[in-house]
């Protein structure tokens, strides 16, 4: 073990509070980078998402006499970049600031987060930005066909489930101020919390500095956990659906299979890079058969989605098609699935994937940003920071048997359902 390894790099203290902190040292000359997740978001909002998306929209909020547009040029004096957003289990805080304002910025965050004042012009504002968000994804084919794919796949409770725009919208305008403000009470605590700091500075000093600044969250539990229900899936469903969208002439269309994998499962590894080879570049199997042959799209790609919080994920697969070539495209997207999930990779796709993930993982890690991600990410998917470290080892060390044997096991072709929102109708014909 060398001192370059994330595990020896990286300082942990859980604070009296009761947040897990982990610092880790970079180069950037005065960068700090810290990633804060909360225990909430909008599993944890049950019925009503839409204070989730209500909770995270309404930060930086004001403070005891300070209000929110105040708050906001004080971030901006100190030369701080904050920004708020709401999961499907918590609510994420990123700040990126010099390295001499970090502790007055994040205690500035803190205040808001501990005491937030929200005035209701303030409040007035954040829905109607809201509205206008999801009125414009009313009209978006991308955002149409991954909102059909999930209801078409799973049913609402399910933590993939998806609520569609107008019914958000409708249950947005009954959302109270305080509905908000009782649900951030209920759920904010610095218990289970999760904080990575990055920066240049004595690891040391920032955790200090961390922790001085975190001491005025909550100390209770939260009140509120996640309320999910991963066994609602349907049990049969449409193969193709279409979402028929007048004048928009790029039909975007998604591929779903719901899988029975965890992010704890021993596989995951294989499978995912079976699905880089299928699609996880430009020099993917969809990208060359559906662009490069074909001429279809500009691009074409698949992901595992949905493990991040621990419930079975999905395969998804994307791409835009022209309206004039969207039934052959569709079919030949269908296609190139099918003999992936029946054929499996080649050993040369094998060792082409290999390269490609062990090349990007150095390029990740070159920047401060990029590091505190990969160290946020690596906590928040439950794996250890040895993790990290030994990332290359078990990328090189899968074999073609095994990658191939976790696509026979987790991958079932005949579950595929594919979706499109555009100007074609239910048969696939431009309207």
């Amino acid at each position: 073990m060398t001192a370059t390894r994330f595990e020896d790099r990286t300082h942990y203290e859980r604070l009296a509070c009761g947040a897990d902190v982990y610092v880790v040292r970079t180069t950037t000359p005065g960068l700090v980078v810290c990633r804060i997740a909360f225990p909430g978001g909008e599993l944890t909002a049950g019925a009503r998402e839409t204070i989730a998306h209500l909770q995270a929209e309404l930060m930086p909020t004001g403070v005891r006499g300070c209000a929110r547009g105040e708050v906001r040029m004080r971030l901006d004096a100190l030369g701080a970049h904050a920004s708020f957003a709401s999961s499907t289990t918590n609510l994420l805080v990123s700040l990126t600031v010099r390295r001499e304002h970090f502790e007055e910025a994040l205690q500035l965050i803190v205040e808001m987060l501990a005491a937030p004042v929200v005035r209701p012009r303030e409040y007035a504002e954040a829905v109607s930005h809201l509205d206008t968000m999801f009125a414009h994804q009313a009209e978006d084919t991308a955002a149409l066909a991954s909102c059909a794919l999930m209801q078409t796949l799973y049913r609402r409770g399910h933590p993939h489930w998806t609520m569609g725009h107008e019914e958000t919208r409708a249950e947005l305008a009954q959302v109270q101020s305080a509905d908000v403000l009782s649900f951030h009470t209920e759920t904010l605590s610095a218990v289970g919390a999760t904080v990575c700091v990055a920066g240049d500075g004595s690891p040391r000093t920032l955790l200090a500095a961390t922790a001085r600044a975190c001491a005025a969250l909550p100390h209770a539990r939260p009140l509120r956990t996640p309320e999910a229900h991963p066994e609602h899936t349907h049990d049969t469903y449409e193969r193709e659906r279409v979402v028929s969208v007048p004048d928009k002439m790029n039909i975007d269309t998604l591929a779903g299979i719901p899988l029975a994998i965890t992010r704890e499962s021993d596989e995951l590894p294989a499978l995912q890079l079976a699905v880089g080879v299928l699609g996880g570049s430009s020099t993917s199997r969809l990208f060359h058969t559906l662009r490069t042959e074909r001429s279809y799209t500009y691009g074409a790609y698949a992901r595992l989605a949905g493990l991040g919080d621990g419930y079975p994920g999905y395969l998804s697969v994307q791409s835009v098609f022209p309206a004039p070539v969207f039934s052959p495209a569709r079919t030949a997207l269908k296609e190139v699935v099918k003999r992936w999930a029946e054929g499996g990779i080649t050993a040369r796709e094998l060792a082409a994937r290999k390269e490609e993930l062990c090349g990007r993982y150095v390029v990740g890690l070159a920047s401060t940003s990029n590091m505190c991600d990969a160290l946020f990410g690596t906590l928040l998917m439950g794996k250890p920071l040895s993790y990290l470290d030994t990332y290359r080892e078990r990328v090189n060390a899968l074999t073609r048997a095994e990658v191939n044997r976790a696509i026979r096991t987790y991958v079932d072709p005949s579950l595929m359902a594919v979706v499109a929102a555009g100007a074609v109708d239910a048969a696939g014909k431009p309207l």
